[in-house]
């Protein structure tokens, strides 16, 4: 999948190798060195898997993202007896 998001125009695709340690923090400090050396500024983070929604939505607030999806409710996103609930709770 990251190799259609760079063929369709993305300029910065990372994808961490299957079955490597993720350090989410780590990521987000090497995404932020690139963001000064290249002069780039992301808009936006993209799971490339489902397995990942949680981990683009703690990405993109330590990016600094200012449009990006409430960090309370990634688990929802993935669950829905979860999802049922936060909809009950926002009447």
């Amino acid at each position: 999948p990251c190799r259609a998001l760079l063929e369709v125009g993305m300029h910065q695709v990372y994808e961490p190798p299957i079955g490597s340690k993720f350090d989410i923090v780590e990521c987000a400090t090497n995404l932020k060195t690139i963001e000064n050396q290249q002069n780039l500024r992301f808009l936006g983070v993209v799971p490339c898997r489902e397995a990942a929604v949680d981990f683009s939505d703690i990405l993109g607030a330590l990016l600094g993202l200012t449009c990006l999806n409430d960090l309370g409710l990634s688990s929802a996103r993935r669950d829905k007896g979860l999802m049922k609930y936060a909809v009950s709770n926002a009447g």
